[in-house]
This record gives C-alpha cells, structure tokens and sequence, in this order.
C-alpha cells in the first residue's frame, strides 16, 4: 500500500512530458503518502505497542480498554514521526539513485541497495526523537502525558538524551529493512510491471504506457502464441 500509493503521488505530480520528479515533488509524494499511511496504520500501531508492554494481555482486552475514540491516542505523534520519515526518506532515496545512474541501462539491485540502506540512515535517524515521543505516549496507561506538547516538555526534562533512546537499535532496524524492501519492489516491478514504474531513466528506458485491459490482453496473446507453437512442435514430431 505504501510504496503503490508513493509510485502513484509521484507520477501524478511529475511536470507533464518531464521523466524525473524533482525533489519538492518527491516529498510532497512522500509527505502525502505518510498522511495516508497514519490514517490507516496508528490503530495498529497503538495495539502493538500496548501489547508489547503488557504481561499476559490480550488483543480483544486491550482494544476494550482503549474503545473506539482511544484508538486515535497518539494520532499528532505518529503524524510527527511518519510524515517527516517519508519526506526525508523517498527525497533522500532518489537522490542517491541519481547519484548512482549509470550513463546507460538500469541501477543493479546493488545499487538500489545502497540508496536504500542510505536514505534509510538518514531519514531513520532524523526521526528518531518523533519516534520516542509517539512510543511514550502510545504506551502510557496512566495519564501521565496530557498531549503531546506536555510529552515533550517533560522528555526535556530528563534531558535532551531521552529524545534519542533507542537510536542504535532503530539504525539496526529501518535501513536494511527498507534497503531490502526497495530493491525488491523495485526490482520486481520492473521485470513484471514496468507499465506501473513511476519514469525514472535510470530504473529503465521509457516505455510506452498502457493500460491494465492492454497489458492483460498482451499477456494472453503471447501465452496462446507459446501454447500453439508448443502443438505445432508436438504435431510434427509425432508425424512419421
């Protein structure tokens, strides 16, 4: 859902006639698939979090506890945390696969790697203070925190390391994680959908588009065109 909805925000917003995003396009794509992604995802993540934190709790207990309006707990914070993530992560991405475009033919999965493994330290770590905040309030059973602002201020408090907590183990995390998500999306999509690949000259050379009735319809030609030369070789061999 994440990186279709990117591929799509990012081709609609590329200039007409133009094969590159620029970087205010890809982190308005960005920027908009985070706003997207939260909506979705935050009654997840809430659940997750208070399930990894409590002893012996089950799913139906926990979503009891937080009701349907409790399930949006922690909404600002997971905006604060994803929206930028995206914005620094996808800008970040392609900037390294520029960086890397050869002067002729595709990035190798190689290449896609390192982009990924990149962007993801960078946006990855820049985050990680929105991360901490979004995890403090989304585990808070008590009341202890009475928004986000209250959050903050009193991780301050403790010291302007408690925004970092957690910070090695989340670089052990996001980089390979979405280095290995990338290249594979990527890669895969270019051998079987390059019709859905948003233009990017060093991803493949531009083909033309075509719609998802014409690709099936292709698709179906060709296979008939194998199944009749598949009879035709069978029928001559048999012939005496």
């Amino acid at each position: 859902l994440k990186l279709t909805l990117y591929n799509t925000l990012r081709t609609a917003l590329m200039d007409k006639g133009s094969d590159h995003a620029s970087v205010g396009q890809e982190m308005l794509a960005g920027a908009g698939t985070g706003l997207v992604q939260v909506a979705i995802t935050n009654p997840y993540e809430l659940i997750k979090i208070r399930q990894q934190t409590s002893r012996g709790e089950p799913i139906s207990q926990t979503i009891s506890e937080l009701g349907v309006r409790g399930l949006t707990k922690g909404l600002g914070a997971c905006l604060l945390r994803d929206i930028p993530f995206n914005v620094l992560y996808f800008s970040s991405y392609a900037a390294l696969k520029d960086a890397q475009k050869p002067p002729e033919g595709a990035l190798t999965p190689t290449q896609l790697m390192i982009a990924g493994l990149g962007a993801g330290v960078f946006a990855g770590g820049l985050s990680t203070p929105a991360d901490v905040i979004k995890t403090r309030m989304q585990s808070d059973k008590t009341g202890r925190y009475r928004g986000l602002a209250d959050c903050m201020r009193q991780m301050w408090g403790e010291g302007p390391h408690s925004f970092l907590k957690g910070l090695g183990p989340r670089l052990m995390l996001i980089p390979p994680m979405f280095a290995i998500t990338m290249t594979c999306f990527e890669t895969f999509q270019r051998m079987w959908f390059p019709q859905t690949v948003a233009n990017h000259p060093a991803l493949r050379p531009m083909l033309p588009r075509h719609t998802s009735a014409e690709l099936v319809r292709n698709k179906l030609k060709q296979l008939e065109e194998r199944l009749e030369a598949t009879s035709s070789s069978s029928s001559s061999s048999r012939v005496p």
